[in-house]
């Protein structure tokens, strides 16, 4: 009977039986990883969240990619009420691409400690163009009691700036100055490699084999020949 030495043995290892002793031989996808860009400099503030600033964040472009989650890095200031969207509107005709609802404005987090703040799209969409990605009260009329996103007032990064105003089309475009932002899509397969190999031949008198464990792995081994 063959002595049969495994020298490797991964959770993640596929094989299909080809027969006549020769397998392919692969990994599989453990899941697609997320990927996100991002900015996150900031060292002040930008009041919204009342009626002569609704809304706060960022311009920039976004290439075909499939926006699943938005962040900003938000605090209060003094008691403010009502709902926080996180929304995506096209520059071209300010309409809403996706939108999210993130929760009250009272469960942001206290003034003076700033935090992310995230939203995941309930239905994400791709985005393949010039947007604002934006935090907007629904209420509020003054200053008082608000909202402030944390950025910094210096250019970061380049062709991208902090925008604010009400929507739908009242805006001021902060072209010197970055909002500190994140937006999550998917990324790459989240994997050692992918491809598979057909095993016929021995290697170094040993031949591969697979043994299937029976809960959807296999452990790949070698038969001495």
């Amino acid at each position: 009977m063959a002595d049969t030495t495994f020298y490797q043995t991964r959770p993640d290892l596929k094989a299909i039986d080809l027969g006549e002793d020769r397998f392919a031989v692969g990994v599989v996808p453990l899941g697609i990883a997320d990927a996100t860009t991002e900015q996150t400099t900031n060292s002040g503030d930008l009041v919204f969240g009342f009626t002569a600033r609704r809304a706060c964040g960022q311009r920039l472009t976004i290439s075909d990619r499939l926006v699943t989650k938005l962040s900003f890095r938000l605090h209060k200031k003094g008691a403010p009420t009502g709902d926080v969207y996180f929304r995506i509107r096209k520059v071209s005709d300010n309409s809403v691409l996706s939108e999210q609802l993130w929760g009250q404005a009272e469960d942001l987090p206290a003034e003076g400690a700033p935090d992310w703040v995230e939203a995941t799209f309930d239905t994400p969409v791709n985005v393949n163009e010039e947007v604002r990605i934006l935090a907007e009260a629904s209420t509020g009329a003054s200053s008082t009691n608000s909202i402030k996103m944390r950025y910094e007032p210096s250019d970061v990064k380049a062709s991208e700036y902090l925008t604010y105003g009400v929507p739908p089309g009242s805006w001021v475009n902060a072209t010197a100055v970055d909002g500190a932002y994140k937006y999550t899509y998917p990324g790459g397969i989240d994997s050692t490699f992918v491809n598979t190999r057909v095993v016929a031949e021995p290697l170094n008198n040993r031949a591969l084999k697979a043994i299937d464990l029976g809960d959807g792995t296999y452990a790949l081994g070698a038969v001495i020949v």
